[in-house]
C-alpha cells in the first residue's frame, strides 16, 4: 500500500483504541502506549511465541514482531477491531494470527512464552477461571494490567474505613477482590499476591510496575523453569519417604527402578512443603506426593492442587506411582496409629482405611492421578512395593494388586 492507501485506511476509522506506528511515518490515532513495552517486552525477543489476549487493533502483538518474535496470536471478540488489525500485519507485512475466541477458549491455543492480558480482566465474569487459564497457557512470562480500586466508591457506604484505605500507600492495602456498581472486578496488589503465592506453585516470583492507565497497574509472573521433575506418588502408607529415604543407595538404581541419583542437585519437598516455599530458584525437584491429598482436602480434581502447578514448569518430568496390596496399606497405617493414638490421627486412620478396604474408591484414586500425569505430559513408571524388594510393573499388573 502507497502512503494515500494507507492515509484513506486511517481515516476510514472514526475511532482507534491504540496507536500504532505505520510505514512513511504516519500512526493510528489512538492511545500512545510505548511507554508500557520496555516493562513488558525485552528488546529481542529472540524468536519467543507470544499470546496477546484482548489484542484490540493488535498494537502489543505488532510491537512483538518488530522485537523478533517467532509466533504471534492475537485474540479478541471484537471482528472489527481484529478486521483492522488484519490489515494493519498486512500492511507491516507481518505474520501475526489473528483470532475471534472468547478468553475462556485460550487454553486451546497451546502454550506460548509470553502471554499478555491487558486492561482485561475487569470486564471478564469469572477472573479466577481466567487467571488460571493464562498461568496454564504461559511457559515463562505472564503479563496481566489490573483494574486496582478506583479512588471515589460511589458503590459503597461512607465507612470509616474508606476515606483511610484512600490515604493508605499501596503495600499496606488489604488483599481486596471487589466487584463496582458496573459490575467491574477490581483488585488490589496484596490480592493479587496473595492469590498467586497461595494457589500457585510454579511461580517464582512476581514483579509489580505502574501502568500508563488510570487505576491500574501491571503484575508480571515470571515461571519456574524447572530441568528435571520426579514425583514419587501413591496414597498414604504405601511407602513413599521409605523409598525416597533409600533411593540415594545402590539398592534401588542397580535395579534400574529409578533414572537418577538423589544428589545436592535435587530439592526434595512435599506437597504441603511446596506451597509454604519461598519462590527459590528450583531446577532439580523430587516431589513427595500423597495422592490422597486432594481427596482429604476437598478438590474435585488434581487440576486444583497447588503443589500440582509445578508439573508443567519442567522439561523433563516423571512420576513413580507406588502400588502395593491393600491389607498391606491397612496393616501399615494400623501400624502407626499403635505408635500415636491421639484422637486426630484416630480420626485420619479411619478415613484412609475405609478408602483402602473399597478397591474401587483407591482405584478410581489412582486412575485418576494417572490420567492426570498423562494429560500433562509426565511420563509414568509403576512400581510395586509390596515387599522389600521394589520393582518395576506394568499397569495392569499394579492394578491387579488392588483387587
Amino acid at each position: 500500500m502507497n502512503k494515500t492507501d494507507i492515509e484513506n485506511f486511517i481515516n476510514e476509522r472514526p475511532k482507534w483504541y491504540q496507536k500504532i506506528k505505520l510505514p512513511y511515518e504516519l500512526e493510528t490515532p489512538g492511545k500512545d502506549r510505548d511507554a508500557m513495552l520496555e516493562e513488558i517486552f525485552p528488546a529481542d525477543l529472540k524468536g519467543a511465541s507470544v499470546l496477546d489476549v484482548g489484542c484490540a487493533e493488535g498494537f502489543f502483538s505488532v510491537e512483538a514482531k518488530r522485537r523478533n518474535a517467532g509466533k504471534v496470536v492475537g485474540v479478541d471478540i471484537n471482528d472489527e477491531r481484529l478486521n483492522t488489525a488484519k490489515k494493519i500485519a498486512d500492511i507491516l507485512k507481518y505474520d501475526i494470527d489473528y483470532i475471534n475466541a472468547n478468553i475462556t477458549e485460550i487454553e486451546e491455543l497451546g502454550k506460548f512464552d509470553y502471554v499478555l492480558c491487558l486492561n482485561l480482566l475487569h470486564h471478564v465474569k469469572d477472573p479466577i477461571h481466567v487467571i488460571r487459564s493464562l498461568n496454564k497457557v504461559t511457559d515463562t512470562k505472564l503479563i496481566l494490567e489490573v483494574a486496582d480500586l478506583r479512588i471515589k466508591f460511589y458503590d459503597l457506604t461512607k465507612e470509616l474505613w474508606i476515606p483511610l484505605f484512600r490515604i493508605l500507600p499501596s503495600f499496606l492495602k488489604p488483599s481486596v477482590f471487589m466487584i463496582d456498581s458496573r459490575g467491574k472486578t477490581l483488585l488490589t496488589k496484596n490480592w493479587i499476591k496473595s492469590y498467586f503465592d497461595n494457589v500457585f506453585c510454579n511461580i517464582e516470583k512476581l514483579e509489580f510496575k505502574n501502568s500508563d492507565r488510570n487505576n491500574r497497574y501491571v503484575v508480571i509472573c515470571y515461571k519456574r523453569q524447572l530441568d528435571y521433575l520426579r514425583i514419587i506418588s501413591g496414597p498414604s502408607g504405601v511407602g513413599k519417604s521409605h523409598f525416597i529415604n533409600n533411593s540415594p543407595s545402590d539398592r534401588f538404581t542397580k535395579n534400574n527402578v529409578i533414572d537418577f541419583n538423589i544428589d545436592e542437585s535435587w530439592t526434595v519437598m512435599k506437597a504441603q512443603t511446596l506451597e509454604r516455599s519461598s519462590k527459590e530458584n528450583i531446577r532439580n525437584l523430587l516431589l513427595h506426593y500423597d495422592i490422597i491429598r486432594p481427596v482429604k482436602r476437598g478438590y474435585s480434581s488434581f487440576d486444583f492442587e497447588p503443589a500440582l502447578s509445578i508439573i508443567n514448569t519442567a522439561k523433563n518430568k516423571k512420576s513413580y506411582v507406588l502400588f502395593c496390596k491393600p491389607d498391606v496399606l491397612i496393616n501399615r497405617v494400623k501400624k502407626v496409629l499403635g505408635k500415636s493414638p491421639k484422637s486426630r490421627h484416630i480420626y485420619r486412620a479411619n478415613f484412609l482405611i475405609n478408602q483402602y478396604c473399597n478397591p474401587e474408591k483407591i482405584g478410581r484414586i489412582y486412575r485418576n492421578w494417572i490420567n492426570f500425569c498423562k494429560t500433562n505430559n509426565c511420563e509414568v513408571e509403576y512400581i510395586n512395593v509390596t515387599d522389600e524388594k521394589p520393582q518395576i510393573v506394568t499397569e495392569q499388573i499394579a492394578f491387579s494388586l488392588l483387587y
